[in-house]
């Protein structure tokens, strides 16, 4: 017996991280009906936030930000939306820079970097914790194999994951495209980061306003967490460099912890409670395409978006997202 559920759409969006909830957000403003689907637990992708360990209530208040730090804005476009995040309470200024003030507002979520995209999808139909196993091309719609027995069809496909993952799930339909695109996304590669998440006893000697960049050809960022206002306790986020994280991903998460540790000990001073690790695979494309979005030509109803058009900052990611949802809304389909 067949219990799969079926859900049918206008739009569907792969990635619930920013350049994906500004696509879903757009469209739906504009009355098209949008869904986004994700595999991760919660929405927001590399804007990421966690607790030491929800197990044990004595650790409930270790609280850390372990993807992106903080992001800045530069274009017009993104300080217009940034305003309107600030005037919502979604977000607030941490600092204006940390060895030295260069002027530029670095901007962080309320009650951590995960909570702006929670914010943003609150009123979309996003659905977490889906993996897509597959995907068709049937006459003119897409239909996708979810897990959990739900599937999805929709007109158009809009793909924002890393662009590995995407080429994967796309499989023979990557094809779509032409041939300069393809040549172009094989030249593409990502740095990888490795994140170490420590709860400590103590306040360590990091200053105001609680993070150190580039310390040194180790470490990328060292963020105090508790001094950055989102944690009650005294949490601390490393992030190995892009080098460093390459030479020791192997390593199991134990060895890397102890690494890391190590080269952290050379910094700051702290006396550890527990400790966590998470690698991310797909941190930061090394170099970004100078367009905003690509549609394929041999099915324009299939568009690949994201990081590596806008940028690798979270400000690419938004202007990726914007740019695509525009055209889109613009292009529409009557009917649709």
């Amino acid at each position: 017996m067949n219990d799969s559920k079926l859900i049918k759409t206008d739009y569907i969006v792969i990635g619930s991280g920013l350049s994906g909830l500004t696509i879903a957000n757009i469209l739906s403003k504009n009355g098209l009906k949008t869904i986004v689907v994700d595999k991760g637990h919660k929405a927001g992708g590399r804007m990421s936030h966690g607790v030491m360990n929800r197990s044990k209530v004595e650790l409930n208040d270790f609280e850390y930000d372990h993807g992106a730090q903080f992001f800045t804005a530069r274009s017009d476009e993104f300080k217009k939306e940034v305003d309107v995040w600030l005037e919502n309470k979604w977000i607030k200024k941490w600092c204006n820079g940390f060895s030295k003030n260069d002027g530029y507002p670095r901007y962080i979520g309320i009650n951590g970097m995960h909570s702006l995209p929670l914010k943003i999808s609150e009123n979309l139909n996003v659905f977490q914790k889906t993996t897509i196993k597959r995907l068709k091309l049937l006459k003119n719609d897409w239909f996708l194999e979810g897990s959990d027995n739900i599937n999805f069809s929709s007109k158009y496909l809009i793909m924002t994951p890393p662009l590995p993952q995407t080429i994967k799930l796309l499989a023979k339909h990557i094809y779509l495209f032409d041939k300069k695109f393809l040549e172009e996304i094989n030249n593409i590669n990502y740095d990888k980061c490795i994140s170490l998440m420590m709860s400590i006893k103590k306040e360590t000697n990091i200053k105001f306003p609680g993070a150190m960049q580039k310390p040194n050809s180790f470490l990328d960022f060292v963020t105090d967490n508790k001094l950055k206002g989102i944690s009650k306790k005294n949490c601390i986020t490393a992030h190995a460099s892009a080098s460093f994280s390459d030479f020791i991903w192997e390593f199991n998460d134990e060895k890397c912890k102890n690494i890391m540790i190590n080269e952290l000990a050379k910094l700051i001073n702290f006396e550890k409670i527990e400790t966590k690790i998470h690698k991310w695979k797909y941190a930061k494309p090394k170099h970004v395409l100078n367009y905003f979005f690509k549609q394929a030509k041999h099915n324009p109803n299939l568009i690949i978006t994201g990081e590596i058009f806008g940028g690798a900052k979270l400000e690419g990611a938004f202007l990726s997202g914007i740019n695509t949802a525009n055209y889109l809304v613009n292009n529409r389909v009557v009917g649709l």
